[in-house]
């Protein structure tokens, strides 16, 4: 006699998944804090404004060189944010913790060369 599981759905973001996959989704860096399901959609909720804010910048961006390199400017920082938040949350971290998404790859090495100079 065959058994069938019963799922649990969750609606995160306007989605529905299984409730086990929107937890998994959710563990950060330290897999002992989960995120439930409330944060997870202020999580995913920061990220979609952050992202608006960012389509926003460059609509505004106009031709000229200093707004221009101004609005890439405030979009890179959006971004590396966006980032940090998504990394941090996703359980698996694709490019770096929030300090390697904010200072650059060589964040966490920086200063513990030995300086003989």
């Amino acid at each position: 006699m065959a058994t069938q599981k019963s799922t649990q759905t969750t609606t995160v973001a306007g989605r529905n998944m299984p409730t086990a996959l929107a937890s998994n989704a959710t563990r950060g860096a330290n897999p002992k804090q989960s995120l439930n399901v409330s944060q997870l959609r202020l999580v995913l909720q920061t990220v979609a404004l952050r992202a608006e804010t960012a389509r926003q910048v460059l609509s505004h961006a106009g031709i000229d060189e200093g707004p221009r390199t101004a609005a890439i400017d405030a979009v890179d920082v959006i971004l590396a944010g966006i980032g940090a938040i998504a990394d941090g949350h996703s359980g698996a971290i694709a490019i770096g913790d929030a300090d390697h998404w904010n200072f650059g790859p060589n964040f966490a090495d920086a200063g513990k060369e030995v300086d003989h100079g």
